[in-house]
């Protein structure tokens, strides 16, 4: 447990970083303590695992194909092993563990299953977004190059009133 008179606290107004493998800005939310004997400072971000969660679905939407990274990290972000999340997706788990790892390229139709059934898996407003999820399976996907890099997704906590839960939303 930390002592609070040990540290000066402030919220951060804006927070970047490469979280999850992912580029993240985070607005108002990030807590910045600093010990106040020694000057070090660490940072605290409230409700890690909903933010993965809002990430996740965030990426979902980003029409730039998934790197083996991206899509270890939606399956994490899920809860599954790979052979959970193969028998989730109908896919092999051999594919899992190629595309994982970058050894091969996952096909049109595969990535789009697997956006389809993360977004199922993550969303608990499955039903509001069965449009989103029509226009994700019609949707282009843009090979990866070195050109082509993931913007920074922008993210604001906020709290909804008819929940008693603090939720993260993307801003962009």
């Amino acid at each position: 447990m930390m002592n609070v008179e040990q540290y000066e606290s402030r919220i951060l107004p804006e927070y970047r970083d490469d979280l999850f493998g992912l580029p993240v800005v985070i607005e108002g939310a990030v807590v910045e303590y600093t010990d106040r004997a020694t000057g070090e400072t660490f940072i605290e971000i409230p409700d890690e695992a909903a933010l993965e969660n809002a990430l996740a679905v965030a990426r979902v939407f980003i029409p730039l194909s998934l790197s083996g990274a991206d899509l270890k990290f939606l399956r994490k972000v899920c809860g599954m092993t790979i052979k959970e999340f193969s028998d989730y997706t109908e896919l092999t788990p051999k594919a899992i563990e190629l595309w994982e790892r970058d050894s091969e390229g996952m096909g049109h139709c595969s990535e789009v299953k697997i956006r389809v059934k993360v977004l199922e898996r993550l969303c608990d407003c499955a039903r509001t977004l069965s449009e989103d999820i029509r226009t994700l399976e019609q949707c282009m996907i843009l090979k990866r190059s070195t050109e082509i890099e993931l913007p920074p997704m922008i993210f604001r906590r906020v709290e909804v009133e008819h929940s008693c839960s603090e939720k993260w939303d993307c801003a962009a």
